[in-house]
């Protein structure tokens, strides 16, 4: 499929390179999603680009100058180039845009890796559903990919991948990911990964996931909450409850 998607890009290419004294033309996107435990995530979008030869010392200035924003490498390499993950009130914050330096492929081409990471806050909706059980929701509007007549759509070239926290259990899952492929037969038993690949339909996008937390960190949430209520006061409770327990045990040790 690579090769095919590469033999088509070069192809585009020759035909564009006469008519234009620059070009870029987007290869391959990779978008991943860590979620982490407090619901928000780390979105790591890695872009495959191809450069006419006419356009390497073009990419060269365009890489030294790093005050280029997203928006700016957008009106560059096309609307393929933009935030697949968005907050729809808050947006995205932290934002990270690395371009590589090219390769050559042939006298004519060359290629690079653009890399752009951002957070994003509460990508998942999180409800305690039993004692120590916590149930994760994804939140499908953030979602921010192809949109067309059907619904929104993982576009040409792209491939999607959502990593969870360790430790999760997936409850449910829409569509069936392309990665891992058997997955449904164990029922995602111990998979902390999934991918969509080209074309998947998101429209109706679907993934609740469950974290069951270790007693300890149970403990150390409840004396975190009380202290947060009774603030240095439970220092001063603490204390006296160790005094009253010493002075007991020391007055039985007399007795």
């Amino acid at each position: 499929m690579k090769i095919q998607t590469y033999i088509i890009a070069m192809l585009i290419m020759l035909l564009i390179t006469p008519l234009s004294r620059s070009y870029f033309i987007i290869n391959y996107t990779n978008v991943t999603i860590h979620i982490y435990e407090n619901g928000s995530a780390l979105v790591n979008e890695l872009y495959n680009i191809y450069i006419t030869n006419t356009s390497i010392q073009q990419y060269y200035d365009y890489r030294v100058d790093l005050n280029l924003t997203v928006g700016q490498w957008a009106s560059i390499l096309g609307r393929n180039f933009t935030f697949y993950i968005v907050n729809p009130k808050y947006g995205v914050s932290d934002v990270t845009l690395l371009p590589g330096a090219p390769s050559l492929i042939n006298a004519q081409f060359a290629y690079a890796y653009i890399d752009v990471s951002y957070f994003v806050r509460n990508l998942t909706i999180i409800n305690k559903t039993a004692p120590r059980l916590f149930t994760y929701t994804f939140n499908d509007s953030f979602l921010n990919f192809l949109h067309t007549v059907s619904g929104e759509i993982i576009p040409a070239s792209t491939s999607l991948n959502i990593i969870l926290p360790n430790g999760s259990t997936i409850k449910e899952i829409y569509p069936l990911p392309d990665y891992p492929a058997g997955g449904v037969i164990n029922s995602y038993k111990n998979v902390t990964r999934v991918s969509w690949f080209k074309g998947e339909p998101l429209n109706n996008f679907k993934l609740v996931f469950q974290i069951r937390e270790p007693i300890a960190q149970e403990v150390i949430s409840n004396v975190s909450s009380l202290y947060h209520y009774l603030g240095y006061w439970l220092y001063a409770l603490l204390a006296l409850l160790f005094i009253i327990v010493f002075l007991v045990s020391y007055k039985r040790s007399k007795g």
